[in-house]
């Protein structure tokens, strides 16, 4: 138990340096953005005006608040959690449903569901999911642009949130993990999720390039 607390320590220090790390590169990247949008070249034949302080600092001051409000509409208008995408959102929780589903269903004797264990052997999951997958970018336009960028940044959302779903569910169930639950659940959700999120980036492209 010390050694599996200890772990549960080192890895919630670990996962927040990354996710302050990610969001830090994230709004580095958009100041980047904006910032190049406003690099224009400038004609040397232009006329600046007759010097004057209080009027020069007058439209710096009003350029410097357009340009802060574009950086500011810019940040938010970028899809980033959860909600932006409802759609995408969905298949990720039907993705690890369906995984809590087929353990169930695997340790069934006669093969049925019992949906409420489905949902708590599941919840741990969602919760680590939705928590960590929004800081690497799971939800951004980049993130299903394309089938290869789909597989690559789903396995960066879970590579951080099934082992911090793994940590939670030995939390609340007041034990460690076995191994081979946690290598099965590692392989499963990897696969069931980047077959839901690449299938859904196929689908888009389909048919975008039909309509």
């Amino acid at each position: 138990c010390v050694l599996f607390f200890t772990m549960m320590r080192s890895f919630g220090i670990t996962l927040c340096l990354l996710l302050h790390n990610t969001y830090a590169l994230r709004q580095h990247t958009v100041l980047n953005n904006a910032l190049a949008s406003y690099r224009k070249p400038v004609s040397k034949n232009y006329n600046f005006g007759p010097p004057c302080r209080r009027g020069y600092h007058d439209v710096y001051n009003s350029k410097t608040r357009v340009f802060l409000s574009k950086i500011s509409d810019e940040s938010d208008s970028i899809p980033s959690s959860p909600l932006d995408r409802p759609v995408l959102s969905a298949i990720d929780a039907s993705s690890i449903l369906a995984f809590a589903a087929v353990g169930k269903a695997s340790h069934s004797s006669d093969g049925s569901l019992d949906f409420v264990a489905v949902l708590v052997t599941a919840l741990p999951f969602l919760l680590a999911w939705f928590t960590v997958s929004p800081f690497v970018g799971c939800y951004t336009p980049e993130a299903t642009k394309d089938t290869k960028s789909a597989f690559f940044q789903t396995a960066k959302g879970w590579a951080l949130a099934v082992p911090l779903g793994c940590v939670l569910r030995g939390v609340l169930k007041g034990y460690v993990p076995p191994i081979p639950f946690v290598v099965v659940t590692l392989i499963s959700t990897l696969v069931i999720l980047s077959i839901g999120r690449v299938g859904y980036t196929a689908l888009t492209e389909f048919y975008v390039e039909m309509f």
